[in-house]
């Protein structure tokens, strides 16, 4: 898995009923069409992602207007194309139990960009926040390295992006305070209903932290 992979899983995930092309995707990600088209084929070998063919909307019946034998010739049958959907659950115990491992994050020197790792949550508690660093940023903060170098850009153009990306850099972090919240978060996000067993383990709470950690 590479780190482009799992940010287009995330943009499909929180733009439900939305048919992307690849080229809207990678404009919408600053992603090249191979690099859109590599991610979603890794997804659905990772089984993150689901392929399913539907019927396309347009041409069935194109020729009411001319005449008959015209008609007849440009009749087609419902041309089928293929969507990828996200499997919202294996995503979301990915982000919660896997992410950390995979793709870990840590703070790094002061610098100015976008609030993330959920600073601009009621939740946490810290002194500084956490951001990615930009060149127009305007918060200061502890930096860090984003899950991919074009998700400043993908994140300022769509808030729930934005929002899920920075829970899960709450978890990237190993945030033990934290990781419940953006769990939690993650899981309104995403859409997913209380009583799945993974989110009620986290409504659960997790052990506390020992001193030592």
């Amino acid at each position: 898995m590479r780190a482009q992979d799992l940010l287009v899983a995330c943009k499909l995930a929180v733009s439900p009923g939305r048919a992307f092309t690849l080229q809207a995707l990678g404009r919408e990600l600053r992603l090249s069409i191979s690099d859109v088209h590599g991610a979603l084929v890794r997804n659905r070998e990772s089984r993150l992602c689901l392929r399913r063919e539907v019927a396309a909307a347009n041409g069935q019946h194109d020729g009411e207007s001319r005449g008959i034998a015209d008609a007849a010739a440009s009749y087609r049958r419902p041309r089928q194309r293929h969507v990828d959907h996200v499997d919202r659950i294996s995503l979301f115990e990915f982000l919660v139990f896997g992410v950390g491992h995979v793709f870990p994050a840590e703070r790094s020197a002061l610098a100015t960009g976008m609030p993330t790792a959920l600073s601009d949550n009621s939740a946490n508690s810290r002194s500084h926040a956490i951001v990615w660093p930009t060149v127009d940023g305007q918060i200061s903060g502890e930096s860090l390295e984003p899950l991919h170098k074009s998700v400043p850009f993908a994140a300022s153009v769509d808030r729930k992006l934005y929002d899920l990306l920075s829970a899960v850099d709450a978890i990237r972090l190993g945030d033990r305070k934290l990781r419940r919240v953006a769990g939690l978060r993650i899981a309104e996000l995403l859409a997913l209903p209380r009583g799945l067993p993974a989110v009620m383990a986290l409504q659960g709470g997790y052990p506390k932290a020992s001193e030592n950690e």
